[in-house]
């Protein structure tokens, strides 16, 4: 089995025998994902002493582990591609080509992950003089924060309307429009590779990951994170909970990866393995959600996602009303001194191309 140990960092040094880690089905019924059985929201909300403390995991030597996937594949330049992740991939990329939408994002959304940005740059080993690429960078923020380590940046994403913004921002970087899925570089390239909650836009991650792989220098680091699962980021935890209870989370959206296909430890680690990866490490960095206004809560998501967003127009105005009490209900339970901090951890997994 995996130990699960508070602080630290998790470890894997993988060889012999095999373990392996099938994709969760997750407690949440999530749009685009599967599950079973809603929890109910007060199991979800808990209070806040239950969510300050940092889980990691351990994967002690000689555990092969490996991801297991059944999925009817097709034909695509640098790969293959389910039929149903197609959809997703052009659901993902029209909805992150809005301008409203990327700015209602970078507007908010900055304040919450940035607070793992020193964590994810820290679990790449980026340090000066290093050259590192920016997967997903969306307006660019790891990537200027890896050029404050003297690294030398470059950012790539899907949208154009998020490679505009970031040239924006930081006009002395170099950010590019491109595919996680067949970044336009050669291999042996970077020596550092981070992606910032991108993983859950990507239509394959386990192909994003070999890409990375691809990509790095050997003995060059990847760093990814991913929002913690929903009993510990509590407002996707809430939202989906509330969506079941009061509305439906079946909206005919294009069904694609499991939204917290990554928050879980195991299946992070197998599938950084899997694609050639050692030295892998998984852990916890804490980020709150904060604000004043109780309702600052569902308004944030609702304007600054894709797949969230999509979810919440197919609801009923009854049903919309419950989603947004509920999600003002929680930002009350975390509020003090007028002023909300809703625990949004982020996982953080990283890993090593072998230098040999």
């Amino acid at each position: 089995g995996w130990d699960q140990t508070k602080g630290g960092r998790s470890s894997c040094a993988c060889a012999q025998s095999t373990v392996v880690a099938k994709p969760l089905t997750w407690d949440l019924m999530l749009p685009g994902g599967k599950g079973q059985v809603v929890p109910k929201i007060d199991e979800i909300a808990r209070p806040p002493h239950s969510l300050l403390r940092v889980k990691t995991s351990r994967f002690p030597a000689g555990q092969n582990l490996q991801f297991q996937s059944e999925t009817k594949k097709i034909s695509y330049p640098g790969g293959v591609m389910t039929d149903s992740a197609l959809s997703f991939a052009a659901f993902e990329r029209h909805g992150w080509e809005s301008p409203e939408t990327v700015a209602a994002y970078h507007a908010l959304a900055p304040q919450i992950t940035t607070q793992s940005a020193q964590a994810m740059l820290d679990a790449a080993d980026v340090t000066d003089g290093k050259r590192v690429l920016d997967i997903a960078c969306g307006a660019g923020y790891l990537a200027h924060g890896a050029a404050l380590r003297g690294a030398d940046a470059t950012g790539v994403d899907f949208s154009l309307a998020q490679v505009a913004l970031a040239r924006q921002h930081y006009p002395s970087l170099n950010f590019e429009q491109g595919d996680a899925l067949s970044l336009p570089f050669a291999q042996h390239t970077f020596d550092a590779v981070v992606c910032g909650f991108g993983m859950c836009h990507v239509a394959d991650p386990q192909a994003a990951l070999n890409e990375a792989f691809r990509v790095l220098k050997p003995g060059g680091r990847l760093a990814f994170s991913v929002w913690a699962g929903p009993q510990r980021a509590l407002a996707f935890g809430v939202l989906y909970a509330a969506i079941a209870r009061h509305g439906t989370a079946d909206v005919g959206l294009p069904q694609g990866p499991a939204f917290f296909m990554f928050s879980d430890h195991a299946v992070a680690a197998s599938s950084l393995q899997a694609a050639g990866f050692a030295d892998i490490e998984v852990a916890e960095a804490p980020q709150f959600m904060r604000g004043r206004d109780p309702g600052e809560l569902f308004d944030n998501i609702r304007q600054g996602s894709v797949r969230a967003a999509a979810t919440l127009k197919a609801q009923s105005p009854q049903a919309i009303a419950e989603i947004r009490k509920a999600l003002g209900e929680l930002a009350m339970r975390f509020t003090n001194d007028g002023e909300f901090a809703v625990p949004a951890p982020a996982v953080v997994s990283s890993g090593m191309r072998p230098r040999n």
